[in-house]
Formats: C-alpha cells, structure tokens, sequence
C-alpha cells in the first residue's frame, strides 16, 4: 500500500485498510444476496473474506511492531 501511495505511515495504512474492509464486506454482504446465488456459496465466500482479512490483519500487526521496534532501536542513545 506504501508503496501505491508513495507515503503513508503505520497508522494512516491501517485506517485505510479498515476503511477498504469496512466497504468491501459490505459489498460482499450484497453479492450473497443476488439472485441466482446459491446460499452455500456466499457463506463460503464470506468465510474466505473472513481468513483473508484474519491473515491481513496478522500481517499488518506484525509489520507495525517491528517498525516500532525499529524507532525504539534507534533513539537509543
């Protein structure tokens, strides 16, 4: 995302990211209910959205800490 947006510190990705999860479940939400659209189906791409935003979320956590991790290291005297 970084990297897309030229800038962006840990804080303002992760509000992003919440902002994109926010709307894309919401879309999501409305993909289950199109017509045509077997029940099963829109769970299973629910539970998939789920893991994937699980799994984002552990990365995003992750690279937070080390880079906090990083600025505590280095305003050490």
């Amino acid at each position: 995302m970084r990297q897309a947006l030229g800038t962006g510190s840990p804080n303002t990705v992760i509000r992003m990211l919440d902002t994109w999860r926010g709307s894309l479940a919401q879309r999501l939400q409305e993909v289950i209910k199109l017509p045509g659209v077997p029940p099963e189906a829109g769970q299973a791409f629910a539970e998939i959205w789920r893991l994937a935003l699980a799994h984002a979320e552990t990365l995003a956590r992750a690279a937070l800490t080390e880079e906090q991790n990083t600025l505590l290291l280095s305003k050490r005297p």
